[in-house]
């Protein structure tokens, strides 16, 4: 009894490694760092494994912790979203394939049945050790390279294909396993077996492939839509610099009669229309219209617009600080994150019925090479927020969800830091990277 204990907390914490590291460097799913979700997890697993240790025996107590492990995505995932739940299947044929493949490899090596290794001895304990290495060495590459990760975000075609896979998966390999229990050990069945394990390894990383080039064209998409709307945001505030030009040019051509004019106020006292004639040269000429909220001329002409798109909502905007007009940070970044923390803070304020209560506070600063960027709004109703994280309450969730993702993996790109905080009726966002 001592050393079936032994054995299976070996196999469990083999196992539990796979999975977790299955969901971190394939799906770059985050993991909680709660304590208590920790203990509990582990808890329930001992429990559950013993008990079947006890009444079922070593084999059927190792054998099912493909039950047992769920307890990753349910509890383990922070945040804890359906997504990761529902790619659960795929992750646990997909590290047993890998351990399927070793176990037959070390029966033709062997010459013994394959069912001997899977049924719960320290041979399956190596086969257990092969997967876990295999998502190391991945790890490690990708760190090395720098490859980019990704938020998996698949759409119901995607999780569809998955299934299938993972049922394609099971027929192969089942009867495979079946065999080797029907007619012992063969060179032929243990070729066959491990020749269909390869096979199905192979399925596994294409099926993977193909939903990170999904997943890439999506991310591609919706930055091709955000960089058109950044280059029509320029195209606008570059007509509007023109437009103040031609402003200027035609007060600069009338400058004498302007003058002509002020000088018969001043000579005859009529000071009510020397401040009229005043203030029709300040609204026409453009002399003091300048929309330099930042000092930063992309960010600025992506204020312009949503200033503009505020006011039309009768939602007013306090602005302070300048930014450099070179930043560590891309202007394309920077007018990321700006514009949808600024979006977003007006969605939540055209909501609140009072006018007078919508109000929305920018503030952007630079010290050294760090850009710091704070959007305040008042709101009405509930901010949905897990664990530092909007959630959209919008019925597109899939596709409406992007502004704050988009803000979230900017951020991430720089190895910044996104806070969001609720106090006092105000809304607030930082940004500092």
């Amino acid at each position: 009894m001592k050393e079936d204990i032994i054995f299976l907390l070996i196999y469990l914490v083999t196992e539990f490694f796979n999975y977790t590291l299955a969901y971190i460097v394939i799906f770059q799913a985050p993991i909680c760092r709660s304590k208590m979700r920790w203990l509990l997890s582990v808890c329930l697993i001992l429990f559950f494994h013993y008990f079947m240790l006890y009444y079922a025996g070593r084999e059927a107590s190792s054998a099912i912790s493909l039950i047992s492990m769920i307890v990753i995505p349910v509890f383990l995932l922070d945040p804890r979203e359906i997504k990761y739940f529902l790619i659960y299947p795929f992750v646990a044929i997909g590290i047993s394939v890998v351990g399927i493949s070793i176990s037959f490899l070390l029966a033709a090596m062997l010459s013994m049945p394959e069912y001997i290794i899977a049924e719960g001895n320290w041979l399956t304990i190596i086969c257990q050790c092969v997967p876990g290495s295999v998502l190391l060495l991945l790890s490690g590459y990708r760190r090395l390279k720098k490859r980019a990760s990704f938020q998996v975000n698949l759409d119901w075609k995607q999780y569809m294909l998955f299934y299938i896979v993972v049922l394609c998966l099971f027929l192969m390999l089942a009867p495979m396993q079946e065999l080797t229990r029907e007619y012992g050990s063969t060179k032929n069945i243990n070729a066959i077996g491990f020749s269909v394990s390869i096979a199905c390894i192979v399925l596994v990383i294409i099926t993977i492939w193909q939903g990170i080039v999904v997943n890439r064209e999506i991310q591609l998409k919706e930055q091709n839509r955000q960089n058109e709307k950044y280059m029509e945001l320029q195209k606008e505030y570059f007509s509007h610099l023109i437009e103040q030009d031609e402003k200027i040019r035609r007060f600069r051509h009338d400058m004498k009669e302007h003058m002509i004019v002020l000088q018969a106020c001043c000579q005859n006292g009529d000071y009510k229309e020397l401040e009229d004639y005043l203030n029709c040269i300040m609204e026409e000429s453009a002399l003091f219209s300048t929309d330099n909220y930042t000092g930063n001329k992309s960010v600025d002409a992506v204020i312009r617009q949503l200033m503009i798109r505020a006011e039309k909502q009768q939602i007013k905007i306090e602005m302070e600080g300048k930014l450099p007009e070179e930043t560590r940070a891309a202007d394309y970044d920077l007018c990321t994150i700006i514009a949808n923390l600024v979006k977003n803070a007006i969605e939540a304020c055209e909501k609140i019925d009072e006018i007078s209560n919508r109000k929305i506070r920018i503030a952007v600063g630079a010290y050294h090479f760090q850009i710091f960027i704070s959007v305040k709004n008042t709101f009405a109703g509930d901010i949905v927020k897990k664990e530092n994280r909007l959630i959209t309450t919008k019925k597109d969730s899939r596709n409406h969800g992007l502004g704050s993702g988009n803000v979230e993996n900017t951020v991430k790109k720089y190895d910044g830091v996104l806070e969001y905080r609720c106090e006092e009726g105000w809304f607030t966002a930082e940004v500092t990277i």
